[in-house]
């Protein structure tokens, strides 16, 4: 990702996956089945590349659950410490 283009970050991501989904039901555009589950399909490739300077994660689950994901910047001066707000 250029430096100072993250706003096109979305757009990078679901281009990713479109692409990457769309290799894959073609590939079964012969098979008397059809296209595998969604699930299967709309992911993102596990690929790294030296020097990256921008990461996207994938997490899958089912159920009920919850999750929190805190990104703190160095030059930030107020910091999260996991304490509940009153």
């Amino acid at each position: 990702m250029p430096s100072g283009e993250v706003w096109g970050a979305k757009t990078l991501i679901y281009q990713h996956i479109g692409g990457r989904a769309q290799d894959i039901v073609m590939s079964y555009k012969e098979d008397p089945q059809g296209a595998p589950d969604p699930a299967f399909v709309e992911v993102l490739a596990n690929q790294i590349q030296e020097g990256s300077n921008f990461y996207a994660v994938q997490k899958m689950l089912d159920g009920p659950f919850s999750i929190d994901i805190v990104y703190e910047a160095e030059d930030v001066h107020q910091h999260i410490d996991g304490k509940p707000s009153k």
